[in-house]
């Protein structure tokens, strides 16, 4: 047992013992399978290895709505994406442009074998706090489906939008996010078409 999976169970096999001391009723788990419910955590699986396939670089065209009765703005840029730590998440890493600006994001993905979700992070440079998501399969081959949110600075307040990620095939993906516009109706803010180089 390696340091890290040391000190996973150690954590995992603390909490198994607090939480039979708050229900008495319970029977505390065992360190077997403590040490199985750890292992089966930290393992990447088939929801991974499905991330793994949007690693490599990518042409990224942009167009995004303010108001959905007129025309998008479009911009581009490209994305960079790599799996880490042991093939547990895709970090992206985007350059381009955003309104005219140099606009740059950091993104990560990955699959939460103890919720069964997927989970998504992602901050820029056009703002200070960070989106976080998860998602689950839609149903559709290579389609997943995320529910975010964050702080709107024009408002205040937290705003939650709906994400599509669609993997149409080895070479093109889609992103597309929805959100309710100014007369309160879901709309289309954004897509992202990718076309990978490499």
């Amino acid at each position: 047992m390696n340091h890290r999976d040391l000190a996973g169970f150690v954590i995992l096999a603390c909490l198994a013992i607090a939480g039979s001391g708050v229900a008495a009723d319970k029977t505390p788990m065992s360190e077997e399978a403590a040490m199985q419910a750890h292992t089966a955590a930290v393992a990447p699986g088939a929801p991974h290895q499905h991330l793994a396939t949007a690693a490599g670089t990518w042409d990224a065209v942009v167009k995004s709505w303010m108001d959905p009765a007129a025309p998008p703005m479009e911009s581009r840029g490209t994305a960079e994406m790599t799996m880490i730590l042991g093939g547990r998440y895709l970090r992206q890493a985007y350059k381009g442009e955003m309104m005219g600006m140099p606009y740059e994001g950091v993104g990560y993905t990955g699959y939460d074998n103890v919720q069964k979700k997927y989970v998504s992070t992602w901050f820029d440079n056009m703002g200070t706090g960070i989106m976080l998501s998860t998602g689950s399969d839609s149903g559709r081959p290579g389609v997943v489906t995320f529910t975010g949110s964050w702080w709107d600075p024009m408002t205040g307040k937290e705003t939650t939008v709906e994400q599509v990620l669609t993997h149409v095939d080895a070479s093109h993906m889609t992103f597309e996010m929805f959100g309710n516009g100014p007369d309160g109706k879901k709309m289309k803010f954004m897509e992202i078409h990718y076309t990978k180089k490499s």
